[in-house]
């Protein structure tokens, strides 16, 4: 953080460790990067952690968080949820990053590609990030298409390349595939409740 201050970082934690939420918290704060690190965990409880920690930095959805909002999307009810988070990471598509156990999921693999879901988490001010073997040419154009905010990929070079190549397209940190961790600071509020949606 002190050698690269202006690169947007993305933090996921992985355990449940209220000195680990602690430590980052105030390292994030010492390095005045509330708006240019998104943070998370696909824990619930570390989530809410962090949240308390320091609600000022852009947080992305928890596993159960990123499964309810989905479930509200199918049911047609998304509009009656509040949205505390600035961002949703999700696999683009079931059992794509999974593990070698999961054999029936890791050969159907439906699509998580849901332009609409995309287009009313946009609307919220969330931001949409996908993962999960995202790395050639026709899994960039699907995820873009689809209208992702950012890709995680293994390939970072390729992406970089075919984000160059695209004629008029964004390059990393402008929005789209590969698009800047600020650009998921937009979606304000509290797990409680209260606004959320619109810039600050």
């Amino acid at each position: 953080m002190a050698e690269h201050p202006r690169v947007p970082i993305q933090i996921d934690l992985k355990v449940h460790s209220p000195e680990l939420v602690r430590a980052v918290s105030e390292m994030v704060s010492r390095h005045s990067r509330e708006r240019l690190v998104l943070w998370g965990s696909f824990l619930h409880t570390t989530n809410s952690a962090l949240y308390t920690a320091n609600p000022r930095v852009p947080l992305f959805a928890s596993a159960p968080r990123a499964l309810l909002l989905l479930a509200a999307f199918c049911a047609g009810r998304l509009a009656d949820v509040h949205v505390y988070e600035s961002a949703v990471i999700i696999p683009w598509r079931l059992g794509a990053g999974g593990s070698p156990g999961r054999r029936v999921l890791n050969w159907w693999q439906p699509s998580l590609l849901l332009p609409d879901f995309f287009r009313q988490l946009n609307a919220r001010g969330v931001s949409v990030v996908l993962y999960g073997d995202i790395n050639d040419q026709a899994a960039f154009e699907a995820c873009s298409a689809a209208g992702a905010n950012a890709i995680c990929t293994d390939s970072p070079s390729r992406l970089m390349r075919w984000l160059e190549a695209r004629r008029g397209g964004p390059t990393a940190g402008q929005g789209g595939a590969g698009g800047s961790v600020e650009d998921a600071g937009n979606a304000r509020g509290s797990p409680s409740g209260g606004a959320s949606g619109g810039g600050t």
